[in-house]
C-alpha cells in the first residue's frame, strides 16, 4: 500500500475526524476516501476477565469440540424453551440455485 505525506495543516484537520470521508479534488472529482485510526480510547479503562496471556494461549490452542459434537449455546435456557411437535428438530440443507430459484 503506498503512503501520503500530509502537511501539519491536513494533519490538523484529518486528526478530529472519527467517521471516513470521501476527499474530492477542485472540480469535485473523487480522489478517495480517508478512515481514520480506530480510536481504542473505549477500550483502554475495560479489564479483561483475562490476562494476555491466557488469551494467547487460547489463540495458540483452540479448546476441542464437546465429545458429542454439539456446542451448545451458552445463554439458550434448553430445559424451559421445549421444542413444540410444529418445530423441527434438524437442519434441512438446500442447494443455492434450488433456493434462489423459488424467487
Amino acid at each position: 500500500m503506498g503512503h501520503v505525506i500530509v502537511t501539519p495543516e491536513w494533519k490538523s484537520l484529518l486528526s478530529d475526524l472519527s467517521d471516513p470521508i470521501v476527499i474530492l479534488d477542485e472540480s469535485g472529482k473523487r480522489l478517495g476516501v480517508f478512515s481514520p485510526a480506530a480510536s481504542h480510547s473505549l477500550y483502554e479503562s475495560v479489564d479483561s476477565p483475562a490476562s494476555d496471556d491466557e488469551l494467547h494461549e487460547r489463540l495458540r490452542d483452540p479448546a476441542p469440540p464437546p465429545e458429542d459434537g454439539w456446542v451448545d449455546e451458552p445463554d439458550a435456557e434448553w430445559d424451559s424453551q421445549p421444542i413444540s411437535s410444529e418445530q423441527s428438530g434438524e437442519l434441512t440443507f438446500v442447494d443455492i440455485d434450488e433456493f434462489l430459484a423459488t424467487f
